[in-house]
């Protein structure tokens, strides 16, 4: 009988240590990355969020791309969010790289009220 190995689901390596459990379900931690992971299948993949957040950029909708991916209406809005939000961490990390700072292009909403003092119509602009 063949026994599948788990690998880490960051890294890739199959060098790790269990980490207890969790409503059954093995958890590992590992030695190359030391984040936790588990055995258990994902039922979505990356790709498969991936072309669900896709889907929903390109006006398909929330709740069709939902009906095509065989998920609940919440986990599109879900894949939405992570992804605007990891992409807001990358370009913040990219400009504290290039150390280009503030003020960023469109970024006209974080300006204060005090920047905005000597401009008597209130407009950014």
């Amino acid at each position: 009988m063949l026994i599948k190995q788990p690998k880490c689901v960051h890294c890739g390596s199959t060098d790790y240590v269990k980490n207890g459990s969790y409503s059954g379900v093995q958890q590992y931690r590992c030695r190359k990355c030391g984040r936790a992971f588990s055995d258990k299948v994902l039922k979505f993949t990356y790709d498969d969020k991936a072309r669900c957040v896709e889907m929903c950029m390109n006006n398909t909708g929330i709740r069709k791309a939902a009906l095509l991916m065989g998920c609940s209406s919440s986990m599109p809005v879900r894949w939405v969010r992570e992804f605007a939000e990891n992409l807001r961490r990358k370009q913040w990390k990219e400009r504290a790289d290039t150390g280009s700072g503030l003020p960023v292009p469109g970024a006209e909403w974080l300006r204060t009220p005090s920047a905005q003092a000597g401009n008597p119509s209130g407009n950014c602009s």
